[in-house]
């Protein structure tokens, strides 16, 4: 009940307006928008959220802003939310977080004073060991399909080791000779006629979801084939997204038929 002492307390309209503008986003509003915006997971949201004290949010958002400005000056368009983002957010949580672990368990299993741990991730969301403008470089390169996953992880490796400075992630692709050079589609269609020898019984998966037999599409399968595809292309010139779509139209196009014959 009121206590008789104590005269009412009335908060005014413009003292909450004032909260509401200078208290910035929430945290569930945020995770909200991290999982619309960026399809990420509840959990992985959170975790972007919650690492080094709060800074590896503010590091993915410094990320994007540097690769949003790089995709701008190639004069592409940035929709809100795109596939980029999710790229930017996947590696700054999943591949920063393999980076650490393994250096924390290289160093845990040696004497050597000089592996490195963590990021020493600023508050404001910086490393000096991985600086965002050095991702946002090597993501720009991968979304651009320029440098191949494998390379840009192990560009990744490199920055962290010390190996590039800031600002020379394209000179450094250049200098290796570490550009992408993918297969043209014939030379695509040989290798996948090359690796599918053998693999009848793979086959016989997309012939019983062609007829009816199967609800879904044996998506499993096709990837199996596509590393092998990767495995037995030349380095570095074979991408999976090439790989699956010459994969795709030679099963049904070209090896479902001759299945087909023979039964």
């Amino acid at each position: 009940m009121p206590d008789p002492d104590l005269g009412p307390v009335v908060i005014g309209e413009d003292l909450v307006q004032r909260l509401r503008e200078t208290m910035g986003v929430l945290p569930d509003q945020e995770a909200d928008q991290l999982m619309e915006r960026y399809n990420l997971s509840a959990k992985d949201a959170l975790a972007l959220m919650l690492l080094d004290g709060g800074a590896r949010i503010q590091y993915f958002y410094h990320v994007l802003d540097s690769l949003e400005e790089r995709l701008a000056a190639d004069g592409q368009a940035i929709p809100e939310g795109a596939e980029h983002a999710t790229l930017a957010a996947n590696w700054c949580l999943h591949e920063l977080g393999k980076l650490t672990d393994s250096a924390s368990s290289s160093s845990s299993s040696s004497s050597d004073p000089d592996l490195l741990q963590g990021l020493a991730m600023s508050p404001l969301g910086e490393s000096p060991l991985v600086p965002s403008s050095s991702l946002a470089a090597i993501l720009h390169h991968l979304h651009s399909r320029t440098i191949t996953a494998k390379v840009a992880k192990d560009l990744l490796w490199a920055v962290y080791r010390g190996e590039i400075s800031s600002g020379e992630i394209t000179n450094y692709i250049d200098t290796h000779g570490l550009w992408f050079k993918e297969l043209p589609e014939e030379e695509y269609a040989k290798l996948a006629d090359e690796i599918i020898q053998g693999e009848e019984k793979v086959l016989g998966e997309f012939l019983r979801w062609k007829q009816g037999k199967m609800k879904a599409y044996p998506q499993g399968k096709l990837m199996y084939l596509v590393g092998k595809m990767m495995r037995g292309g030349p380095e570095g010139r074979v991408e999976a997204a090439g790989a699956e779509r010459v994969l795709r139209r030679r099963i049904e196009g070209v090896y479902l038929p001759e299945l087909e014959k023979g039964e």
